[in-house]
């Protein structure tokens, strides 16, 4: 049985920087101690010393345990029944064990009768032997170690090291920004099991890991939409949206950007060379020597868009590309300056502020929990748990990450609480539908909270925001309509309490100023209300003395209209007797003195049968007259 080592230089690099080649020198010394060494890196074993390996290993970390902290050896420990069966281009992970098919039977033989804990699971091709010396750690992105184990140098946009630059996925997915939305709204998770099932797969499952391959969507060509056509509109960074829509135009820049999306590069450059004048086909032809590997011509198309007018948006694009160049040359000093400078260009350009951090945690001038605790805008978030150079630190990075993702849910479960309130308290006011509709908007919002991920959990927080000033403009429309209301109500008990005041027969009708009474008492009690400075609290109890200030107004109003009545019969009747009154003594006087004077030529005018008849002809006359009189 044959042991192959196998190492990736950039990850044992990473992990022990100076101490590497101290720790190669300890491994060896461990395996020619318990294996013959045929070769470099290749020793023949002893199936009966197979548990040997978890002792290595075992002694290994322990060894470099503040070096490794989170992150497995940098090495793969293969095992094959000849040095011909070893492994080529299969993405095998660090810190494990594997073996070929052909092996086994004869592992597991070895292995049925001794004491320590082991497991043979399916990997791929092979098998994987784990041992607790293997066994992953408890986190929720255990495998971050296999972004480290390809043949090639870090990709350009994925970072992973299993392809060139040139050929990565995430070039040929047509909409990034859409894919990093929907990995927002996953909590972690979710998205680390999205992925494992992605990397498990015997190819790489695109469909899994597209939500990894595309984080940096501001690194693809696609992005350049929102650069060529939408820059005019937006002046920073923070103006940008994942969702927005920025269609193609036509003319040599639109179809120069639709080849270089679709990686027709001659096509490309021939289209943007008709319109090099323009800033916007410099960047185009920056991503086309990009592509075609040629970083001399680059920096020049780089340097030649830098030098037009733009906005500050563009500028730190520029500037950011500038340095993430550098950084990928493992220039990182200029790289450093090159950030710093995009960020003060614009003060929200997230990827400059976050590779900036990134390359001071790698040069350790500043460690984890400095550069986590300005991680708090959910992009930031999102690389930080998925970035391969975070590897040693993933267990800090977990729980820092689950506490933020546990603050941002207090925040929204706040705001939703608000709507809620506010929702209850006026409920009683609603209509059956608005109810409805209202309950099912605070059910979806709740939904998102407590099962989304940090960008999902945001918008429902803003949604929930949105749903508390619905509620607020509700009870503005409804204070309007009711201090409206309460002013009529006042004009109309004015108006009551003012005959009640002019009203002369006030101990015969008590009943009116009992009402009249009670109604003042509730009216009092409204404007009391109406001042205080949250009315959403009383706006029920607002609305339902106004219903009944309504009712008791109604009824007044029924009673005014009898008592008018009656006090206007009286006033006639008053008036009557008083003309006509007046009217007979008249006549009597002149019946009277036509007796006394004795005239003889009245004696067959002024008898009794014409006194009646002028008696009732003045009682007609003074009914007449009260009954069209106006009283007011």
């Amino acid at each position: 049985m044959f042991l192959k080592i196998i190492g990736y230089k950039n990850f044992i690099n990473f992990i022990f920087k100076t101490k590497a080649s101290e720790v190669k020198l300890h491994l060896e010394d461990l395996l020619q101690n318990n294996f013959n060494k045929i070769d470099k890196n290749l020793y023949k074993i002893d199936p009966k010393k197979l548990i040997k390996l978890n002792e290595i290993i075992t002694n290994l970390k322990e060894q470099f345990l503040n070096f490794l902290e989170s992150a497995p050896l940098p090495f793969t420990f293969f095992l094959a029944d000849s040095p011909e069966k070893l492994p080529n281009s299969e993405k095998l992970r660090a810190g494990k064990i594997y073996f070929e098919s052909a092996l086994k039977s004869k592992i597991e033989s070895q292995l049925k009768n001794i004491k320590i804990f082991y497991r043979i699971q399916p990997w791929r091709n092979f098998w994987e032997l784990i041992f607790p010396a293997t066994v992953d750690p408890k986190l929720k992105l255990f495998y971050k170690d296999i972004f480290w184990t390809g043949k090639q140098n870090f990709c350009f946009f994925c970072n992973t090291t299993w392809h060139d630059f040139s050929n990565c996925p995430a070039l040929s997915e047509s909409e990034p920004r859409k894919i990093f939305d929907k990995a927002l709204e996953l909590n972690f998770s979710e998205l680390a099991q999205i992925l494992w099932e992605g990397i498990t797969k015997e190819n790489l499952s695109f469909d899994k890991l597209k939500y990894f391959y595309v984080r940096h969507f501001y690194l693809l060509p696609e992005f350049l939409k929102i650069v060529f056509f939408k820059s005019e509109s937006i002046d920073s960074w923070s103006k940008i949206k994942l969702n927005m829509s920025a269609p193609v135009r036509g003319g040599s820049l639109g179809i120069g950007l639709e080849a270089l999306i679709k990686k027709d590069l001659n096509m490309a450059e021939r289209r943007f060379m008709e319109v090099e004048e323009d800033f916007r086909a410099s960047i185009g032809l920056f991503f086309v020597s990009l592509l075609k590997g040629d970083m001399i011509k680059c920096f020049y198309y780089l340097e030649n868009a830098l030098s037009k007018e733009l906005n500050n948006f563009i500028k730190s694009y520029l500037l950011f590309w500038k340095g993430y160049i550098k950084e990928m040359q493992n220039d990182d000093i200029s790289a450093l300056e090159l950030y710093k400078k995009a960020f003060e260009t614009d003060r929200t350009c997230l990827p400059a502020f976050y590779r900036f951090n990134l390359i001071k945690y790698k040069r350790e001038e500043s460690d984890i929990e400095g550069i986590l605790s300005y991680f708090n805008h959910p992009y930031l978030i999102y690389w930080g748990y998925l970035e391969p150079l975070l590897i040693k630190d993933q267990k800090t990075i977990e729980k820092f990450l689950e506490k933020k993702f546990l603050e941002k849910k207090e925040i929204a479960s706040q705001r939703l609480k608000e709507a809620e309130d506010l929702y209850y308290k006026l409920k009683e006011l609603m209509s059956e539908d608005e109810r409805k509709e209202y309950e099912e908007k605070l059910k979806n919002i709740s939904n998102k909270i407590y099962n989304g991920g940090i960008g999902i959990i945001e918008k429902a927080a803003d949604n929930a925001m949105d749903l508390t000033l619905e509620f607020r403009a509700y009870v503005y429309n409804k204070l309007k309509i009711v201090q409206e209301e309460f002013k009529r109500l006042e004009e109309e008990y004015n108006f009551l309490a003012l005959f009640w005041q002019k009203y002369p027969f006030k101990y015969e009708d008590v009943i009116f100023g009992k009402e009249l009474k009670d109604l003042s008492e509730l009216m009092n009690r409204i404007s009391t209300l109406l001042k205080r400075k949250d009315v959403t609290d009383f706006l029920s109890q607002i609305l339902s003395d106004l219903k009944t200030s309504r009712m008791k107004i109604d009824i007044l109003k029924e009673l005014k209209e009898k008592l008018n009545k009656k006090w206007i019969f009286r006033r006639r009747l008053a008036d009557f007797l008083k003309t006509f009154t007046v009217l007979e003594s008249f006549l009597v006087f002149v019946y009277a003195g036509s007796f006394l004077i004795n005239l003889e030529s009245l004696e067959n005018i002024l008898n009794f049968p014409m006194f009646l008849i002028l008696s009732l002809l003045f009682l007609v006359i003074c009914l007449i007259v009260s009954y069209l009189k106006h009283y007011e």
